[in-house]
């Protein structure tokens, strides 16, 4: 097998056990054994539950199924018998083909059940977290308890955010599950080296070293990294810029999977995004040194270009004066620092040799284009700096009339708007893939009109809408029965109910498109932005299914009761017959015998004539007490219920 999954068996002194736990590993499983159902819940959680029927099964089927951690779990039969309950069965003895057949199954449906009800989770548990810091006024007060929500979402006991500070040699404890609110505890330049060099690749790292992760270590003030051995480290870009990172203990928690791990980077982006312009980011920047730049001294050429130098000069943007074969005439200190180049450099050289190269065919005929005053919309250009890096800028182009009429590209560097942009669109995609695969219903609508503006598929099947007829045309009213919609407003705005703007799970009836109400457990939140109400989201999980498992569940054991019932019946009345029948024999035979000794002149005949022939109607109501195959009563005085024996023996 390409996994070896795990399989519990319960043994509950069964025969066969022994055998079928061979059997099982000889194809390739993993089997854990437990004695009874206690054990099997102290058990590490397996794929499937192998369940001997011995009497017992139905009964142990059910208190699986009541378990929470059990619950998800297909519990399979194996024996000479079948009993009700069961998801499978199994038959002895055990068809090694058939039984690796039929077990693969069962674990391939098991395993992407719990997949499902974990990416759910998981979502939920994303969306909380990203809610806390969606105010950016508020996020020093709330980064502590998005640091709370993100240590549990990794089951970690720790949780530390670093932000680097403008210097390359500082580092800031920003946040942590220790510090609380916002605060700003500096490190050494040790921390600054390690941080810098964990996020320039600008990927999730995962640490499993012996020696621990000693970043973490120093981030926890710890003197040594013992009991750090793993960690997970996400990037933090502001302005598509690394500026930090997320370091995340692992502990006891969850093994990383592909899933969690693109969580942690979602919480990442989050996070950077909340920083973008935020009042604790400027702290960051306030509390380091600056950086000062060389001014470059240049000196015009051109006698022409001299009288617009103070103009150009006084540009914050950058500006470069070309020629019509492209070449430059002429750069200001402003392009020249956004490059890199020192102006006597670039000055008389192509300007292609600092452009990238997929955007350098057709360059030419922008700037002859440019220099006739032909209208061009602004464009993007990416440019190569000293340092090999590129730039993204926003280009502007007019003419300038000197001896010869020369170009004049005015730009401006747009890269970490270009990049914030990628990471929001990719931010949004990875979102709406989340959202779109999520098993449960979420709805999001504005808060000024209430017209929905997220409906995923969850929500088609419940609502039976689809998207395309619902985004921006049916509002959030419209699915809710008219007071339990009122109830929903007011318990999402009171503080009672999971704190005020937070609605915490309960049971409500929504409405489909026929009007029908449903039953189901949502949870709710309203999203701000400065204090200001901008929308309403909504998981919702329909509980038609989980209901009607109970109704039938509860039909299935009346008629259990029922049939107990009859069956009970059945063996009292033939047992019932077969005791009356001797004594009611002797009756007969004596009164007949009196009959013949007596005569017909005899004064007592008549007495025993009677006897005799209630002696026969007993006889008949044994017949019919032995013949009983089904429990059917009648009314008798004063209300009483009792056996009808005409119907109970009709075949």
């Amino acid at each position: 097998m390409r996994q070896r999954e795990t399989i519990m068996v319960l043994d509950l002194e069964a025969p066969h056990v022994q055998a079928c736990v061979e059997t099982l590993e000889a194809v390739g499983f993993f089997v854990e054994k437990a004695d009874d159902f206690n054990h099997l819940k102290r058990l590490p959680l397996g794929a499937v539950i192998l369940l001997p029927t011995c009497g017992r099964a139905s009964w142990v089927a059910e208190q699986i199924s009541s378990h929470p951690q059990l619950s998800e779990l297909p519990v399979i039969g194996f024996g000479e018998t079948r009993e009700e309950g069961l998801d499978d069965f199994l038959g002895w003895p055990l068809d090694k083909a058939l039984l690796e057949h039929q077990l693969s199954r069962w674990v391939a449906e098991a395993r992407a059940q719990q997949a499902q009800v974990e990416a759910s989770a998981l979502v939920t548990k994303v969306a909380q977290a990203g809610g806390v810091i969606a105010d950016r006024a508020s996020l020093e007060q709330n980064i502590g308890e998005f640091m709370r929500l993100v240590a549990d979402l990794f089951g970690a006991p720790a949780c530390v955010l670093l932000m680097l500070g403008k210097n390359e040699r500082e580092v800031f404890i920003t946040a942590s599950t220790e510090l609380g609110e916002g605060q700003l505890v500096p490190l050494d330049e040790t921390a600054a080296v390690a941080l810098k060099r964990r996020v320039e690749g600008g990927k999730a790292l995962q640490v499993d070293e012996e020696e621990g992760d000693s970043l973490l270590g120093l981030a926890l003030e710890r003197d040594s990294a013992e009991g750090l051995e793993q960690s997970l480290s996400f990037p933090v870009f502001v302005g598509g810029v690394p500026a930090g990172a997320l370091l995340v203990a692992q502990g006891d928690g969850p093994e990383p999977t592909g899933l969690l791990m693109q969580a942690g980077e979602l919480l990442a982006q989050l996070m950077g995004a909340a920083l973008q312009d935020s009042p604790l980011l400027k702290r960051i920047r306030e509390q380091t040194a600056r950086v000062s730049l060389e001014r470059v001294a240049t000196e015009l050429r051109s006698r022409s270009l001299r009288r617009y130098q103070e103009f150009f000069e006084s540009s914050p943007d950058g500006v470069i004066v070309l020629d019509e074969d492209a070449q430059v005439l002429h750069i200001n200190q402003a392009g020249a620092m956004m490059t890199g180049y020192a102006v006597g450099y670039l000055v008389g050289r192509p300007l292609a040799e600092i452009v990238a190269e997929h955007h350098r065919e057709g360059l030419v005929e922008i700037v002859q284009s440019a220099a006739r005053d032909v209208p061009l919309r602004n464009f993007d250009l990416q440019l190569l700096t000293t340092s090999e890096d590129r730039i993204t800028v926003a280009v502007s182009t007019s003419s300038l009339k000197l001896d010869k009429t020369a170009t004049v590209f005015t730009f401006r560097d747009v890269t970490e708007a270009r990049e914030i942009e990628d990471e929001l669109l990719n931010t949004k995609e990875f979102l709406e893939q989340l959202i779109a695969s999520a098993v449960d219903a979420i709805v999001a609508a504005d808060s000024t009109d209430g017209k929905i503006i997220l409906f995923n598929r969850g929500a088609e099947n419940l609502f039976g809408r689809t998207a395309e007829d619902t985004v921006g045309k049916v509002s959030l009213d419209e699915l809710f029965p008219e007071e339990e919609y009122e109830d929903l407003m007011r318990q999402l705005h009171s503080p009672h109910f999971g704190g005020e703007g937070r609605l915490e799970q309960c049971h409500k009836h929504a409405r489909d498109v026929m009007g029908q109400h449903v039953p189901v457990s949502m949870t709710a939140s309203i999203i701000s932005d400065d204090q200001r109400e901008v929308a309403m989201v909504g998981i919702i999980s329909d509980l038609r299914e989980q209901i009607q498992m109970q109704e039938r569940l509860a039909i299935t054991q009346e008629r259990l009761e029922v049939t107990e019932k009859q069956a009970l019946i059945a063996e009292l009345a033939g047992t019932t017959a077969h005791e009356l029948n001797q004594p009611l024999t002797s009756v007969m035979g004596y009164a007949e015998l009196l009959m013949k000794k007596m005569g017909e002149d005899s004064p007592f005949s008549s007495s025993v004539a009677v006897i005799m022939q209630e002696a026969e109607r007993l006889a008949e109501i044994v017949r019919k007490i032995g013949k009983i195959t089904r429990y059917e009563t009648k009314s008798y005085v004063g209300g009483t219920q009792i056996l009808d024996l005409d119907r109970a023996t009709e075949e």
